[in-house]
């Protein structure tokens, strides 16, 4: 069987790019034939996306005609790979043209079409591009949605958006993202005990940041705060430095910005406790990676985060966005050691039963065998 796994844009530090390429790979060990079709951003991106492929895995570039942030236009996607026969089309991401592209070949080629959102589909995560997502689902009337066999949905929390945007419950499947084990173990190497709270993800408002800094000033002098990650909004940025300097905490909040995919294990193993004071999460992947690191977790009870954090077990989470309540956790785990070190073992535990990558595609591929099903005349 040959796949066209297709996504506007295959960057190697997003979400949805690893995912690309983990699947990829993994496809193409088991035997399949795997075509990756992408617009390139760069040549930068282009030679490192293709220095972490499989060299059988074969990848089709084409130049955006437009591109606004991550969505590329590219009308040369679909002449192009119009020339091409596949045996199943997988889109990435519900909101890119690619995305559409492999809904018109799916239909046009009478092959089987799968698409997994990553919580794109409905309007919570970036609230601010709202309009626009409006204008899109009219514009294309959904349909990658309802030309699809299969919709991959990361978590429980995610299929039902997916069904109240209009998805047919019959064709989702909840499959959950991987974690690498082999990458994001401990690495504590009996380090003094922690004293970091960390921070892992995008610099922008839906995280929620400030609480964590407004705990901060409930907690004892020696525990600091790491915030590491991309900017996506400099004002927010802004904002977030100045709360640090009204509040006099210049001394124990350290921004690193993005840090290499690979550096993150040794952060996780040497934090205190990863925390998520998120506004929205599909899921929080950041969590499943902390986990694997035998780190604790203290998330906000939002989106599918209660679907990967046991309560009291791998970590806590917070029953309302209060700073007293944050800091009352993270103190918890700062005065006992024996508790962090058993969350985090049950953590690990956890990500190693439900969350390895061979769960991962085992899954993916049980949903196109239930895509091919169909059959085609």
């Amino acid at each position: 069987m040959r796949t066209l796994q297709i996504c506007d844009s295959i960057q190697t530090n997003s979400s949805e790019g690893r995912r690309v390429v983990t699947i990829s790979n993994e496809l193409s060990k088991r035997g399949y034939a795997v075509t990756v079709a992408s617009a390139m951003r760069s040549q930068e991106e282009k030679q490192g996306v293709e220095s972490c492929l499989k060299p059988d895995v074969e990848v089709i570039w084409v130049k955006p005609t437009f591109r606004f942030s991550n969505f590329s236009y590219s009308p040369s996607l679909y002449k192009t790979l119009c020339k091409r026969d596949f045996d199943l089309v997988h889109a990435h991401s519900y909101r890119h043209y690619g995305t559409y592209v492999g809904a018109v070949l799916g239909e046009r080629k009478k092959v089987p079409y799968v698409v997994s959102p990553y919580g794109s589909i409905g309007y919570e995560s970036t609230r601010s591009l709202k309009p626009l997502y409006l204008v899109q689902d009219i514009v294309t009337r959904k349909l990658p949605l309802k030309q699809a066999e299969r919709i991959l949905a990361e978590t429980n929390y995610e299929k039902n958006q997916i069904i109240q945007h209009g998805g047919e419950d019959s064709k989702i499947d909840v499959v959950y993202r991987e974690v690498d084990t082999s990458l994001f173990t401990n690495r504590r190497n009996n380090s003094p005990d922690p004293k970091t709270v960390l921070y892992v993800g995008r610099i922008t408002p839906i995280k929620g940041i400030e609480l964590i800094i407004d705990s901060l000033t409930l907690l004892d002098d020696e525990i600091s705060l790491t915030i590491i990650g991309p900017v996506e909004n400099y004002d927010y940025l802004n904002r977030l430095e100045n709360l640090v300097r009204h509040s006099n905490l210049q001394d124990r909040v350290n921004f690193l910005g993005a840090v290499p995919y690979e550096e993150l294990p040794k952060h996780y193993s040497s934090a205190l406790v990863l925390v998520l004071p998120s506004l929205y999460e599909n899921l929080g992947g950041v969590i499943l990676e902390a986990q694997a690191c035998e780190c604790p977790v203290i998330a906000t009870d939002v989106g599918g985060v209660k679907e990967i954090v046991e309560d009291g077990k791998t970590g806590f989470m917070l029953n309302e966005r209060s700073a007293e309540e944050l800091a009352e956790k993270i103190n918890v785990l700062a005065s006992d050691a024996s508790l962090r070190k058993e969350m985090g073992y049950k953590g690990r535990s956890l990500v190693e039963t439900k969350f390895t990558t061979k769960v991962y595609v085992d899954t993916i591929l049980f949903s196109y065998e239930k895509a091919m099903e169909k059959g085609y005349d």
